[in-house]
């Protein structure tokens, strides 16, 4: 409802070619997969992204902050409060069982991480359930505060 506004009909209007997926969907063949963490929206999709000796989960929207996940500490605005704890707990797992990274839509702020593992930078969020990149983990401990 006060979204309403930002939503414009001519950014889907077109030659578009949409694919509808349900469940977990492949996307490389390699072991990248598309998969559901309802909550901020009952369609909400994470990314788990597989690179060479890294593994990384791009959360998305299913969570804003690293802390308030890891406290269980509910955002303001959300589909499904209950979908939400447990997509936190299913990205959680899917860390766990790949020893992936996560990597936050909204945190950290702009600037601080690039997309390239090689260029990746610390955040200095020593929190115990956030896990730094392997490039990144000297540097982390010897600046936790």
């Amino acid at each position: 409802m006060y979204q309403a506004p930002a939503y414009i009909s001519d950014d889907w209007a077109g030659a578009l070619s949409w694919h509808e997926v349900t469940g977990e969907h492949d996307l490389f063949g390699d072991g990248s997969v598309m998969f559901p963490t309802p909550g901020h929206t009952p369609g909400h999709q994470s990314v788990l992204v597989r690179l060479p000796g890294q593994a990384v989960i791009l959360v998305g929207d299913a969570a804003y902050h690293p802390r308030k996940m890891a406290e269980r500490r509910l955002p303001a605005y959300l589909w499904n409060p209950d979908a939400v704890i447990a997509s936190w707990a299913e990205l959680e797992r899917r860390r766990d069982e790949h020893e992936a990274v996560f990597l936050f839509s909204h945190f950290p702020p702009a600037g601080q991480v690039m997309l390239a593992p090689q260029a990746w930078q610390p955040c200095l969020y020593p929190h115990p359930r956030f896990r730094w990149p392997a490039c990144c983990r000297n540097f982390s401990s010897s600046h936790a505060t």
